[in-house]
């Protein structure tokens, strides 16, 4: 199976980016999806089947249709949705919820991480990956389930030198925090510990988080 150009095209630009490649694409990929739902889907039978299965969205999610998507076509989601869980309270029931948002960016994940691996094969991707901030460690556990076993040996290498190149920023920081030396200048390590969290637990998944950041 070979790799999809847009899907290469958009890691190309992500490992140019700072933080978690993956993360980076899933998201875009999230948010093109959100805004075309609102104009080619809302009243798509298929699609807002979909919705009533699932329960609705997770809060994150729904806050980003709320950014991205019209007061139209959120009334119509919402009112089909409401008469949804109103005829389940009435017959005793409530499932669980399910948000089909957060289960797209798995899926997208996977194909990317598949689509990644592929790549890593060559020497000029695995130029670009050492380049780059690597992945998030929930990806680089997606990544691995696709490479070959010299690719995954050679993923690992990297990404443990990354970690070790971060920690060692690390021990800057703790160390300004020392008051012997809180008048040494500040270089890189500044953000490291911003970096460090999301190498451990992954890159912002909403909108609403990225504003957080």
């Amino acid at each position: 199976m070979t790799d999809s150009a847009p899907l290469r095209d958009d890691l190309l630009q992500a490992m140019a980016d700072e933080g978690c490649p993956v993360c980076t694409v899933i998201r875009a990929a999230a948010h093109r999806r959100i805004e075309s739902q609102f104009h080619e889907l809302v009243n798509d039978g298929d699609f807002r089947a979909r919705l009533r299965r699932s329960g609705g969205l997770c809060p994150e999610h729904c806050e980003d249709y709320i950014r991205l998507g019209d007061p139209l076509g959120l009334s119509i989601i919402a009112k089909d949705l409401l008469e949804s869980e109103a005829r389940q309270l009435g017959r005793g029931q409530r499932k669980p919820r399910r948000c089909p948002a957060c289960a797209d960016m798995e899926d997208h994940a996977k194909r990317t991480c598949a689509d990644m691996a592929r790549l890593l094969a060559r020497p000029d991707w695995q130029e670009r990956y050492s380049a780059s901030s690597g992945l998030c460690m929930l990806h680089v556990a997606g990544l691995l389930r696709f490479c070959d076993a010299p690719t995954a040996v050679w993923v690992c290498s990297i990404e443990i030198s990354k970690m070790d190149a971060l920690a060692e920023a690390l021990d800057l920081v703790i160390r300004h925090h020392d008051y012997r030396f809180q008048s040494e200048p500040w270089g890189d390590e500044v953000g490291s510990w911003k970096q460090a969290l999301r190498k451990l637990c992954g890159q912002p998944r909403t909108i609403a988080d990225e504003e957080r950041r």
